[in-house]
């Protein structure tokens, strides 16, 4: 699945489509379904999970009520975030790689490490994203009964850290992924939630 950053980037991304601006609600509703309490049951209804997909159709009928709302934007961000990295990750073979030489997940991993890095250092918008969420709190309307609060405030906290790299990652390079698919799968991400949510949010990005 996309990292922080990656979520991150992707919610202030489809904010910018929209013509919003960003705000702390959006982005802790970036972070908000990986703050599922600490079982899988729960973390798999926090995702809308299905067998094989990511059931968005069951998120928007559930808070359609709520719409339009930054936080739920945010969250819906990261479901088709999320969807969408998992079928990259199967349809460019780094799965089944994985599976056969199960060694290469520390390199996987790392190279998260280093694609945060690279996007950081090239994203126009870094500053102004770190000061967003730092300034974030937990919205007393977000989605308690998917995430838990304490778990959220903790992914904001390591969310934070992960603004600060060392120089050393942005020259070394990728082992498994590419950092061009993974900007092309994160452009996907923001073009996908903008047609789910358009109804809600305006014709802003109508062109």
């Amino acid at each position: 699945m996309p990292s922080r950053i990656m979520h991150l980037i992707i919610a202030d991304g489809l904010a910018e489509e929209f013509g919003l601006a960003s705000s702390g609600a959006l982005l802790l509703g970036s972070l908000a379904p990986d703050a599922a309490k600490p079982d899988a049951a729960r973390s798999e209804a926090a995702h809308f999970a299905g067998r094989r997909y990511i059931a968005y159709g069951a998120f928007l009928q559930q808070y359609a009520h709520r719409m339009p709302d930054l936080y739920l934007l945010g969250y819906l961000s990261h479901l088709v975030g999320d969807d969408i990295w998992s079928i990259f990750v199967h349809a460019g073979g780094v799965r089944a790689r994985i599976m056969e030489q199960p060694a290469l997940a520390k390199a996987y991993y790392r190279d998260f490490l280093l694609c945060n890095a690279k996007l950081l250092d090239a994203y126009p918008g870094r500053r102004r994203l770190y000061d967003t969420l730092a300034a974030a709190e937990f919205p007393q309307h977000g989605v308690q009964e998917q995430a838990d609060g304490a778990a959220l405030q903790e992914l904001k906290r390591r969310a934070l850290q992960d603004f600060d790299y060392p120089a050393a990652h942005l020259a070394e390079e990728l082992q498994l992924l590419s950092l061009e698919d993974v900007r092309h799968g994160m452009d996907l991400c923001i073009q996908r939630s903008l047609d789910l949510c358009r109804s809600w949010f305006g014709s802003a990005a109508a062109g």
